[in-house]
């Protein structure tokens, strides 16, 4: 795959390394796969304006700290 950039491939190289992991997260947290992959979609989107600024040995827990906002965001959504 050809990357525009450095920080397309640093990106997807994250992408990559965490995909399975925050998906897991949200399916368990959110109970539904379509919500939880409307979650993680949104993670990452996020991440990726950010990420760079992030030391790469925090990127798992900041994931995991975005899926617990995302979540609470949506379930608080649904009560409405």
């Amino acid at each position: 795959m050809e990357y525009k950039s450095t920080k397309e491939k640093r990106f997807a190289e994250a992408y990559d390394t965490y995909a399975d992991n925050v998906y897991r997260a949200c399916l368990y947290l959110m109970k539904e796969k379509e919500k939880a992959e409307h979650v993680m979609e949104e993670v990452f989107i996020e991440f990726y304006d950010c990420f760079e600024e992030i030391p790469t040995k925090y990127w798992n827990a900041y994931l995991l700290h975005m899926v617990q906002e995302r979540v609470a965001e949506e379930k608080a959504g649904d009560q409405v």
